[in-house]
């Protein structure tokens, strides 16, 4: 069982992104645990664009 934390830095768009990686992983197995026992860590950021 892999364990993973995601952080998500900026727009909603980021959110729901990072959302969705989290349901991917768990489907996958992947288990969510704090920074400090996470095997895999994700930070998901994005940059500001006109339509967002």
């Amino acid at each position: 069982m892999t364990t993973f934390f995601l952080e998500n830095f900026g727009c909603r768009a980021a959110q729901a992104d990072g959302a969705a990686i989290a349901a991917q992983l768990a489907a996958r197995g992947c288990v969510a645990t704090s920074l400090q026992q996470a095997e895999l860590v994700i930070l998901n950021t994005c940059t500001v664009t006109s339509s967002a």
